[in-house]
């Protein structure tokens, strides 16, 4: 299975997520995607829900990027299982 991923918008945040990035963080993020473009993969599901990326994410979309600048190989696409957990 392949999924595409044509607009950021596509992807959904994780609202179980912990990292809550300091607004330090946050700028360093900015920077890095100004100045290098997305340096590393998002994680996925195949429902297009977060699992890893939401800051760089958020500061994409705070930056104004519509599309996920990075081969969508790099995309991951997982299935978690509750017994994971």
């Amino acid at each position: 299975m392949k999924n595409k991923i044509e607009s950021i918008e596509q992807l959904k945040f994780d609202e179980h997520n912990f990292n809550d990035h300091t607004p330090e963080g946050k700028e360093l993020i900015k920077k890095s995607l100004e100045r290098n473009g997305f340096g590393r993969s998002v994680v996925v599901d195949k429902n297009n829900n977060l699992i890893g990326g939401n800051g760089v994410v958020e500061m994409a979309r705070e930056l104004g990027k519509k599309k996920v600048d990075m081969p969508t190989s790099i995309i991951i696409f997982v299935k978690i299982s509750s017994h994971a957990l």
